[in-house]
């Protein structure tokens, strides 16, 4: 998929932005603190609802604004298709061809993978990472996926609720054979995801870091192996109970990296920032195997803590890809000249994105980029 315009508005310290775009490349060049990220966390929101850098969707409005919006045209295997997400009042709404529809419906539209200074969590942070991004490529791989996982979600607040107001035994397992059905294909589900994974990973990490060649991926289903999970509810109310919550099933499951002897976590910040976007890459090459469509892989910050033979080694790969790349840079790094394929440039400063810099000498198929802001 590409985008090929985008509008923001009142998001962070943009007020008014709109882009077209033709490059399977788009560089957002300027100084720090200009809003280049805000550009990647707007194109971030339509893919996942939510910011890369902030919680809630209050933090994102622009002082003064009275909501945010963020409107784009994706092009598709089907053509081009119209989303946008405006928020407002403490209020979504999303829509696809101006008809408002649900939100799950724009994230299927926009499929979006995003490396930022905080990805390391990805491979160092807790599992809960780890399976948001899991469950992230099971809904664009498996349609029934979000289905049953919002059954399984469903029958876990009702148990939960159940052990916190002290309820009889038969009221905690009249919701365990839901969530065990659900539960068990949604671990199955992920056992599939993180197989495809592997192998993308595999073929991925270690042009990247060659201490990479020896990782694994580990699926988790969240309850102890050789189980099934309705006989693990069964036996475990007691302790549930003393815990208040349901202690297992896969909202404790997900994936581990193992590398060699060491877990992802013990690895340095150096090599989990490498791991964490060998990761994006493989499930960007697991979709395009599915059904040949890549998601937009958006950079902020490509050039931080890479020297030159890894920034080369990250365009490398990039421009092999089908995807279209978003990067943000203060600096223009000589890496860039590595890619093979056409580029768009934007200058952005002070919250106002305009047309970049003509940078596309020596590159093949290059075209210009048009914008206004």
């Amino acid at each position: 998929m590409r985008l090929r315009a985008l509008r923001i508005g009142g998001l962070r310290c943009i007020a008014a932005a709109r882009m077209e775009i033709g490059g399977d490349l788009v560089v957002l060049e300027g100084p720090n603190g200009a809003g280049k990220t805000s550009v990647l966390e707007a194109i971030h929101l339509l893919g996942h609802g939510r910011s890369f850098r902030a919680r809630g969707m209050e933090g994102l409005v622009r002082r003064g604004s009275q909501g945010l919006t963020v409107a784009a045209v994706v092009e598709r295997a089907g053509g081009l298709q119209r989303g946008s997400w405006t928020w407002a009042d403490g209020v979504g709404e999303a829509r696809i061809e101006g008809v408002r529809r649900a939100q799950a419906e724009l994230l299927a539209l926009f499929r979006v993978l995003t490396q930022h200074p905080g990805s390391h969590a990805l491979v160092q942070g807790p599992r809960e990472e780890r399976r948001r991004f899991l469950d992230w490529l099971m809904f664009h791989v498996e349609p029934a996926f979000l289905g049953v996982w919002r059954d399984f979600r469903r029958a876990l607040r009702q148990r939960n609720a159940a052990i916190r107001s002290g309820a009889e035994d038969r009221a905690l397992a009249a919701w365990e054979p839901s969530i065990a059905s659900a539960g068990e294909s949604i671990a199955a589900w992920r056992r599939m995801g993180v197989e495809r994974l592997q192998a993308a990973f595999a073929e991925i990490a270690p042009r990247l870091l060659s201490d990479l060649a020896r990782a694994e991926l580990i699926a988790v289903d969240g309850w102890p192996a050789g189980l099934r999970l309705e006989e693990v509810l069964t036996r475990r109310r007691a302790q549930d109970r003393l815990r208040g919550r349901t202690e297992w099933g896969p909202h404790r499951g997900g994936f581990e990296l193992r590398c060699g002897e060491l877990l992802g976590e013990q690895l340095s910040r150096g090599q989990a920032k490498l791991a964490a976007l060998a990761l994006l890459l493989a499930a960007a090459k697991v979709l395009e195997r599915r059904d040949g469509e890549t998601p937009v892989l958006s950079l902020d910050d490509f050039a931080a803590d890479l020297d030159g033979n890894r920034q080369q080694a990250v365009i490398e790969l990039l421009a092999e890809t089908t995807a279209q790349v978003w990067i943000t840079i203060t600096d223009t790094p000589s890496s860039i000249r590595r890619w093979t394929r056409s580029m768009s440039w934007f200058h952005v400063e002070r919250g106002a994105v305009s047309p970049g810099r003509d940078y596309n000498d020596g590159l093949p198929d290059a075209d210009s980029s048009s914008s206004r802001a």
